[in-house]
């Protein structure tokens, strides 16, 4: 059964047949990618990891439709710190001002989805 999301034209399936979670690792040698499913987790739940080398820059979509998957919808969290400690503080100016992984990679804008989470240090 698919869970939908309808709302003014908006007509989004939010649970599939088939998902996918993608693990992207970065290894210690500089060059080299691959990519291959895992054991499943649950009937209809699987995982596909990525490794690339940490001189690698990847697209994403590309190694995904090379291993025969379609995405339709891409689902991606953030998290959002609050804290009083200054040495968190300035880790959270450094990741608010750098670039995004959805930025980094890519990532197709009419497919996204954020989950935003709050984290208190």
């Amino acid at each position: 059964m698919s869970a939908t999301i309808k709302a003014e034209g908006y007509d989004k399936v939010i649970l599939y047949e088939d998902n996918i979670f993608v693990s992207i690792i970065k290894r210690d040698d500089p060059f080299g990618v691959t990519g291959f499913f895992k054991e499943d987790l649950a009937k209809g739940l699987r995982v596909f990891e990525i490794q690339m080398g940490y001189m690698e820059v990847v697209d994403i979509e590309e190694i995904l439709r090379e291993a025969g998957v379609e995405e339709r919808s891409v689902f991606y969290g953030v998290e959002e710190i609050t804290t009083n400690n200054p040495i968190w503080k300035a880790f959270y100016f450094i990741k608010r001002n750098t670039s995004t992984f959805i930025r980094f990679y890519r990532f197709p804008p009419k497919k996204l989805h954020g989950v935003i989470t709050k984290v208190e240090l």
